[in-house]
């Protein structure tokens, strides 16, 4: 079979065919994309291409991006799960060989009455009361202070402070922001695109610019996660993490944001964009 040299080249095919038509070329990798479905898939034989001019498209194209803090604690286990390992631990204790403290500690000194004070509280709580060595506990050391955990609810907790990263430590949160519109709609952070850049730099810049630079954001892909498909609008999605950093508002589009879990978010906005993005937040 003779070779094209358009052959499993759509974008250069597109290329060959705007420049027939005396039409410019178009920068942008997804706008090649949309072109491709409207010319190929979803128009007509006869129905003419969309107008490429000057970089216009027929629709507002747009970006988001849903903005992610993964989760800073482990999850509580569940009263099955904190069962199982009680179960698992005293089967562990039970079976398992005698440590030989003799070997590893000198008889009578500190380290083997702080070992066998440490061995008898853990055969407390795994068989109750009555059993573990003896030892006198008195003159050993506290390391209370040195072991002491932190709360695992924070201030930010507390007080409901939606706009502190610092809160919901087990559930991962997403940045939602309010528009200064008279709607006041709460949505993930969008931007009108345009054709001259590709979508996920065009994004990245946006979010610079409206919600500082004090943001540490690592963009997981370059491809959009998902689209918002209509006559008068395309709207593409981006998932990035913040690792650091905090946002701060410098646009008149946005009067507020709010770093919020799954339910929360499904609280703010209105019902019809959350039958899109629910599939596309995860349940921790």
């Amino acid at each position: 079979m003779p070779s094209s040299p358009y052959m499993c080249r759509p974008k250069a095919i597109l290329q060959a065919i705007l420049q027939g038509r005396g039409e410019a070329p178009v920068a942008s990798h997804y706008t090649y994309s949309l072109f491709r479905r409207y010319s190929v898939s979803a128009s007509p034989p006869n129905e003419p291409l969309p107008s490429a001019s000057n970089g216009s498209l027929p629709f507002t194209l747009q970006a988001t991006i849903v903005l992610a803090r993964a989760p800073l604690l482990t999850a509580s286990p569940k009263k099955f799960e904190s069962e199982y390992y009680a179960y698992q631990a005293r089967l562990h204790r039970a079976l398992s060989q005698p440590f030989p403290a003799d070997f590893y500690f000198k008889k009578g000194s500190l380290l083997e009455r702080r070992f066998n004070a440490e061995e008898r509280a853990r055969e407390q709580v795994t068989f109750g009361d009555g059993f573990g060595i003896s030892t006198k506990l008195d003159d050993i050391p506290s390391d209370e202070e040195a072991l002491r955990l932190q709360p695992r609810e924070t201030d930010a907790d507390k007080t409901n402070n939606v706009r502190d990263l610092n809160r919901q430590g087990e559930r991962t949160l997403y940045l939602l922001v309010k528009s200064s519109k008279a709607s006041g709609t709460w949505e993930f952070p969008t931007w009108e695109a345009g054709t001259t850049q590709p979508l996920h730099t065009s994004v990245q810049e946006a979010l610079t610019a409206s919600l500082g630079p004090n943001m540490n954001i690592w963009m997981i892909g370059r491809q959009p996660i998902d689209v918002l498909d209509t006559d008068a609008r395309k709207t593409f999605f981006f998932k990035a993490r913040i690792l650091g950093g905090k946002p701060e508002i410098h646009s008149n589009s946005f009067e507020d944001f709010a770093w919020l879990a799954k339910e929360e978010v499904q609280d703010h906005v209105n019902p019809a964009y959350w039958t899109h993005i629910d599939s596309l937040l995860p349940r921790v």
